[in-house]
């Protein structure tokens, strides 16, 4: 007799099957970095530089001119925006060599003055100031800070979201230091003059 041993069936087994769920989840993985670079790159495209240069003419006691061109920082305060920025002092006239005198200006504008955008000349709403170094001298020690006064005239100014859209000034300003004998009104006192304009730039 013959004995047969069937062979039985095996057992049939499905493949693993992804539900339409969780290739979403999938697709929505693998998308999102993309999602992200691309917002990167439109919000990199749409943003401008900003920056404040000032190109002042600078004189003592009405002497020859010099040329102080520097940009400007500025920092955002609940009572308005300070400028301030640092450069050396260029002769005005061909070759305009730079002098050792390196110059410090402050301008803060209030919030009244920032957010009145007619143009004019405007003698309140703001303070400046001036600070000189002679970059020559062993001790590099500046001048005690000369606070400035006088007009400015507004051609442009604008605030967005509080941050600077607009801005285009012209300073008439003096400033006015002790004299050799650091002494107020003895007849000694140094005058000098910061004329020219400060204007937003947008790269």
């Amino acid at each position: 007799m013959f004995s047969v041993n069937p062979r039985l069936p095996r057992p049939h087994r499905d493949r693993p099957r992804h539900r339409p769920g969780r290739l979403l989840w999938l697709l929505l993985g693998a998308l999102l970095p993309l999602l992200f670079l691309l917002e990167w790159a439109v919000d990199r495209s749409g943003r401008r530089d900003h920056t404040v240069e000032a190109e002042l003419s600078v004189r003592l006691d009405g002497g020859d001119p010099h040329t102080l061109a520097l940009p400007l920082q500025a920092w955002h305060q609940d009572e308005g925006i300070t400028l301030r920025g640092t450069g050396r002092l260029q002769g005005a006239r061909y070759p305009w060599k730079p002098t050792p005198m390196e110059a410090t200006t402050e301008l803060s504008l209030s919030n009244g003055f920032l957010n009145d955008s007619s143009k004019g000349v405007r003698n309140e709403g703001f303070v400046a100031s001036l600070v000189l170094r002679d970059t020559s001298r062993a001790d590099r020690l500046g001048t005690p800070v000369i606070p400035c006064s006088g007009a400015i005239l507004v051609e442009e100014v604008e605030l967005v979201d509080a941050n600077l859209s607009q801005l285009r000034l012209r300073l008439d300003l003096t400033c006015t230091s002790s004299g050799p004998d650091l002494q107020w009104s003895s007849g000694d006192e140094r005058v000098w003059s910061l004329v020219g304009p400060v204007q937003l730039r947008t790269q």
